[in-house]
């Protein structure tokens, strides 16, 4: 049975998020990580000479190895219709990230990610070179709720911009 293209999504980043730590102890020093538990998976884009899927917990700052960066999702607000419901909108998930680096005034951004048939693209947003995306807010909503074993937490494509991208 093929899926419609937003459940994809769904459980592949589901499932990216399910496997970082097998991911990181098979490819031993191709990733890296800064601090325990804090999994970064590194990725090349056309447009970046380093990129990192990285997975942030809310409200513990991340530094980014090789980035001189450091990431904190500040809040979180989740309106996605749940998994198993039927819901008259798809509802958006808001994020607030700081993000900030030695010798730069840290920058809040808010990126948003709207599932369902919206055409609208992932929010993107630049600080200091960098590209953040985000991919995807965990747990889903309709999924198991956040516990101190699993807690909320947001994956974001990192890109290091080459000059002139």
């Amino acid at each position: 049975m093929r899926l419609p293209s937003i459940e994809r999504a769904r459980r592949l980043a589901t499932t990216l998020a399910a496997s970082l730590p097998l991911l990181l102890t098979a490819c031993g020093g191709g990733t890296a990580t800064e601090a325990p538990g804090e999994p970064l998976v590194r990725t090349q884009t056309a447009e970046s000479s380093l990129a990192y899927y990285v997975t942030l917990p809310t409200m513990k700052p991340v530094d980014i190895p090789g980035m001189t960066l450091t990431l904190e999702v500040t809040r979180v607000e989740d309106s996605r219709c749940p998994a198993a419901a039927q819901c008259p909108a798809a509802g958006t998930a808001h994020v607030w990230l700081q993000a900030s680096a030695p010798g730069a005034a840290p920058q809040m951004m808010e990126l948003k990610l709207t599932t369902g048939t919206s055409k609208e693209p992932q929010s993107v947003s630049q600080y200091q070179g960098h590209r953040i995306t985000l991919m995807e807010v965990l747990p889903f909503p309709g999924e198991a709720p956040p516990s101190p074993a699993h807690p909320q937490s947001v994956i974001v494509l990192l890109e290091k911009l080459r000059a002139g991208a």
